[in-house]
């Protein structure tokens, strides 16, 4: 299986077949286009650079063979993976809220603090070379959790309870796929800036990474829905 062929297979068809039952099944129910390309920007702009230095620094590399061309270092079909994942992210968590409410946008100390976690944790696995990824993912985490949480921990903590089982499901699902292209040999995680520890095909720091991609689309979807219902932005 090539890459383009994965992400056809996983994602693409994946939202295909939802936008249909959306369509069908739930009259109320507006895609949310201006959200999936405003995250699908953000998603490109943030990535891009972070995962050209992961390939640079042999931290995960792909099958050559198995690509169609590459932007700068990066397979053509990562950055589709980016906006696939991003897409069929907030159609899920989407319908979940349909249901009208306001954000609160105001800086909050505590949610600030508590971000810190990842930035701790990023520059204690730092130290060593099996934790290099791990703490790259940390890191890269930090400024969008520490956004999130400092402006809006309140709203988010009141409506992730809506979309708890979605996002779990919604993960699992990304960390199956993720293992089974590992399995494929479409690309590869280095042991040796990896910890080693593995649930089947899949090393931990893709489950941390999946994690925490999927928890910056659930809370932006969280925090934009009434912005943009009430044409704030």
């Amino acid at each position: 299986m090539t890459y383009l062929e994965f992400i056809l297979f996983f994602l693409f068809i994946p939202i295909v077949i939802l936008g249909l039952i959306y369509k069908f099944l739930l009259s109320d129910y507006k895609l949310p286009f201006a959200i999936i390309v405003i995250l699908s920007v953000v998603a490109l702009s943030y990535t891009i650079p972070w995962d050209n230095y992961l390939i640079e620094s042999g931290i995960w590399y792909y099958d050559r063979s198995l690509i169609s061309s590459l932007i700068f270092s990066i397979p053509v079909e990562e950055c589709g993976f980016m906006v696939l994942q991003t897409t069929l992210s907030v159609i899920i968590f989407s319908v979940f809220l349909r249901t009208p409410y306001t954000a609160s946008i105001k800086f909050n100390l505590k949610g600030f603090f508590l971000s810190f976690f990842l930035l701790t944790f990023g520059i204690y696995y730092s130290t060593f070379m099996s934790g290099k990824y791990l703490s790259l993912i940390l890191l890269w985490s930090f400024l969008p959790v520490c956004l999130q949480w400092s402006f809006g921990i309140d709203t988010i903590l009141n409506k992730l309870r809506n979309i708890f089982f979605p996002f779990i499901f919604i993960t699992a699902y990304y960390c199956v796929i993720d293992g089974y292209a590992i399995s494929q040999g479409i690309w590869t995680i280095s042991e040796m800036t990896s910890l080693g520890i593995h649930f089947a095909n899949l090393p931990l720091e893709e489950a941390v990474f999946f994690f925490f991609t999927n928890l910056f689309l659930a809370q932006a979807v969280i925090l934009l829905k009434p912005l943009i219902s009430n044409n704030v932005i």
